[in-house]
């Protein structure tokens, strides 16, 4: 086997491993090993240790290398090591796609995503019948926790989570691996008919920010003429900058946009609650153009002894842009230069960089 079919597949056993996050995490617990669940993403750095080891990597690759080089380091000098460690974990998967990106549109890939999908899809279909028995269980690791199943409601509807941990990871498995299945169908009647399936199954889970996000990256899948290409590129453009700046907006003006959310209470509670909270701590804890640094928001706080300004951040720009400061800005760039590049060269595979991008947010 050569080393890009041992890529592809460890791709693979990532994205299984996010798609049944919930069962293995139970099966975990039954067997008496919790940490079955870690081997997935501990397999992912492996997997991304050995060539940069053997120096077998591009001028690109060295790039990338040096740039998170830069922020680890500063990270490290303003966190700690440990939160840093945890800051790193929690977004080694973005960090593996920045170092291989062409490994994600691979054809091994898109023919594994095929069986994801269908998996996926039908457990979310019998978990709407009935719950499984992982829901609500945490697993407790000394001081930490980590969450088995979450039984969620959103205005008294189950949050359908299938067989991984939550509803977020099942949205994003179902978009991406939708996509890949659309890309490699020729006929126009049964893309749309893929399509409405997954927007439906998305729908499910209630995660409606994913649902939309879906429906937009679909897009060029369908027409994949070039001019919509391009017009999708500006509006990713724009959607990256209203993910970053639209909670700047509301901070600084708190009631101009409630009215519009009114009912939409996930929506209204970032707005109202988490984004503020984050951009406040922010403002009074960052040192300057360089950010939070790996690991300044989020779980990966509780290692460092920090309190958290809230649990999750819920807008990867805002994220990004928090812990990165400057370094952050550049990363976004470099999303946009990826996905303008594919925007030129085919239409496919620039949906599904583009249904990445869209996900983020």
């Amino acid at each position: 086997m050569g080393n890009r079919n041992y890529f592809d597949y460890v791709v693979l056993l990532f994205i299984w491993g996010t798609a049944t996050s919930g069962l293995v995490k139970y099966v975990g617990l039954v067997i008496g090993f919790p940490y079955v669940h870690l081997m997935p993403k501990g397999i992912l750095l492996v997997a991304a240790l050995i060539p940069l080891l053997l120096s077998k990597f591009s001028r690109r690759q060295f790039a990338v290398l040096i740039f998170l080089s830069l922020w680890g380091a500063y990270s490290v000098y303003r966190n700690g090591v440990p939160q840093t460690l945890m800051g790193f974990w929690v977004l080694l998967p973005f960090f593996f796609g920045m170092m291989f990106p062409s490994l994600v549109l691979s054809e091994v890939v898109k023919r594994g995503l095929l069986y994801v999908f269908l998996v996926s899809l039908a457990f979310e279909l019998i978990n709407y019948l009935t719950p499984f028995p992982w829901e609500s269980m945490v697993i407790d690791y000394g001081d930490y926790s980590s969450t088995v199943g979450r039984a969620w409601t959103d205005n008294g509807a189950r949050r359908l989570a299938g067989l991984s941990s939550s509803s977020i990871d099942l949205s994003l498995v179902l978009a991406l691996s939708s996509l890949f299945m659309t890309s490699r169908i020729r006929s126009s009647a049964w893309k749309v008919a893929i399509v409405a399936l997954s927007f439906f199954a998305i729908y499910l889970t209630t995660m409606k920010t994913a649902a939309a996000a879906y429906l937009l990256a679909a897009v060029p899948l369908i027409w994949g003429r070039r001019p919509v290409r391009i017009s999708w590129f500006w509006g990713a453009v724009f959607a990256t900058l209203a993910g970053t700046l639209l909670p700047v907006y509301v901070y600084s003006e708190p009631d101009a946009v409630r009215a519009l959310v009114d009912g939409f209470l996930t929506l209204q509670a970032r707005l109202d609650v988490v984004w503020p909270a984050v951009i406040d701590y922010t403002l009074r804890s960052s040192p300057g153009l360089l950010g939070l640094g790996m690991g300044g928001l989020g779980a990966a706080m509780q290692v460092g002894g920090r309190a958290m300004p809230y649990g999750f951040v819920d807008n990867m720009y805002l994220y990004v842009v928090a812990c990165g400061g400057l370094l952050g800005v550049a990363f976004i760039f470099l999303l946009w230069r990826a996905l303008h590049r594919l925007c030129t060269r085919n239409a496919a595979d620039y949906s599904l960089a583009g249904g990445g991008r869209s996900s983020l947010s």
